[in-house]
């Protein structure tokens, strides 16, 4: 019988394997690929050449061309059985969750030795022509590539990941970025946060002849680039060429210098800086309120991200949210090495974007609706179960029930800490706890301009810069009327 259940082990795990993604860290080898899956071979499409560009003829129209693509073909069909017998018994007579459990350690084993056997056959595929490149191909490079050669193609079986896009372009921006610079103009602009919207104003204002100064309170700039969206997302190498080019714009920057210590915006204003950019970010996590929150297995998400590595969460996580912040704690857990990442959402849907939860399903979180955590205890949370109508109303709630966990990421909100404006007379906060301002950033305070997450709470990275360019015109114009006195 032992070898009947390993045979009926294996395809339970293979059928969780293949609706699930293989490589860990984004993917190159998953269930999307192009071809029959029970080949076990991979189909990775390659550019033969660029694509050509020509001047387009309005009178004759342009003559069509078709393009070539090959394949490179990796085979991973590597047979492998799970030697799993659940003390002895037939799997059949096991209660459901202990199954599941196993089937989910067995189909991690099984994914990292796909893993190994995919990157080694990259590895191997001498003959491709990978974006018209002969590198070396690592682990640490071998993803990178890979959307390299299918960016133009996009072919449905194996879709490019928009974020792969951007970091491209990125790339590609940063090493031609070579920026009009307008006549100095005499004048000192202060910048607190290097963040999305610090870096946008101070970049715009230093190419119009303004004198900027970046005040850091970490090591390193970036804000929510770099401390709060996973390193799979947004390698931190990006921002590192960004901090040079900004140098290269003649903006100094002051890192561990948190305004709001042993420096004031008083003492700014003392020392000639004519306008003054708050864009902090909102980093104090929101609490729940709940029993249990202080324990030690318990974390903010906000918290969490700034550096992974130094946190032990075990083998079961449990985040409480699901907004795009819990989407990031959720698939850098797994990358970690945590085994199991369930998140709690509040409502029948997220408040993540629906790629954002797509790539976490993909990477194999589950997600579970209508709970309402009621308290955490050194073994889990204890919850409720809640109905609602269309309107998003309770209409039941369940009796409390006990979701076992090793740990447990609060993932619901963050807001703006305070420091600057405690220390600043005549600075206000809106009633949600932000810095108050007007529709073109200007705060309560003259010469003091806000914009980002510290105004508008937590948005996406596109909205924080969107609203720091109008920003920059505001700053822009308040100077040039200085100046004009």
């Amino acid at each position: 019988m032992a070898h009947a259940n390993q045979e009926r082990w294996s395809k339970l795990v293979d059928a969780k394997l293949r609706n699930q993604l293989v490589t860990r860290d984004n993917a190159i080898f998953n269930s999307r690929y192009e071809g029959d899956p029970k080949s076990g071979k991979v189909k990775i499409p390659v550019r033969d050449t660029e694509v050509e560009v020509k001047a387009y003829d309005k009178a004759n129209g342009i003559d069509p061309k078709a393009g070539t693509t090959t394949y490179l073909d990796l085979d991973i069909d590597h047979d492998e059985a799970v030697n799993e017998l659940i003390d002895g018994y037939d799997a059949a007579s096991v209660p459901d969750g202990i199954v599941a459990d196993r089937l989910d350690s067995a189909g991690y084993s099984q994914a990292l030795s796909i893993d190994k056997a995919s990157l080694e056959a990259l590895q191997g595929a001498t003959g491709a022509n990978i974006c018209a490149t002969k590198s070396a191909v690592t682990e640490e490079n071998a993803y990178k590539l890979a959307l390299q050669a299918k960016r133009v193609l996009g072919r449905k079986g194996a879709p490019v990941h928009f974020s792969s896009i951007e970091n491209y372009i990125s790339d590609a921006y940063l090493d031609h970025l070579e920026p009009e610079m307008e006549p100095k103009k005499g004048q000192r602009v202060a910048i607190i946060g290097s963040g999305p919207a610090g870096i946008t104003i101070s970049v715009l204002l230093a190419r119009r002849g303004y004198d900027v100064t970046i005040f850091e309170s970490r090591e390193k700039i970036g804000g929510v680039l770099r401390y709060g969206i996973p390193e799979f997302r947004l390698p931190k190498s990006i921002l590192d060429r960004y901090q040079k080019q900004l140098i290269k714009l003649g903006i100094k920057i002051r890192p561990n210098t948190a305004i709001g210590r042993t420096l004031t915006v008083d003492d700014l204003q003392r020392d000639g800086y004519e306008a003054i950019f708050i864009g902090t970010g909102v980093w104090k996590p929101k609490a729940m309120g709940i029993p249990g929150e202080s324990l030690g297995h318990v974390n903010y998400a906000i918290d969490y991200l700034v550096d992974p590595d130094v946190y032990d969460l075990g083998d079961n996580l449990v985040v409480i949210g699901a907004g795009n912040s819990a989407m990031d704690v959720a698939r850098t857990a797994l990358r970690k090495g945590v085994r199991h990442v369930s998140v709690f959402c509040r409502r029948y849907q997220t408040a993540a974007s629906v790629r954002e939860v797509d790539y976490a399903k993909a990477d194999g979180v589950e997600f579970y609706y209508g709970m309402r955590p009621t308290r955490i205890t050194d073994d889990g949370v204890y919850y409720k179960k809640v109905e609602m109508d269309e309107e998003g109303n309770i209409t039941s709630t369940s009796e409390e029930q006990f979701f076992p966990c090793s740990s447990v990421i609060i993932a619901i909100s963050q807001g703006a800490q305070n420091r600057i404006v405690s220390t600043t007379t005549g600075l206000e906060m809106s009633s949600h706890g932000l810095l108050a301002t007007d529709e073109h950033g200007h705060t309560t305070r003259e010469g003091i301009f806000a914009s980002g997450d510290v105004v508008l709470g937590a948005r996406t990275v596109v909205e924080a810069v969107k609203y720091s360019k109008q920003v920059a015109e505001e700053m822009d114009e308040y100077l040039t009327k200085r100046r004009e006195k």
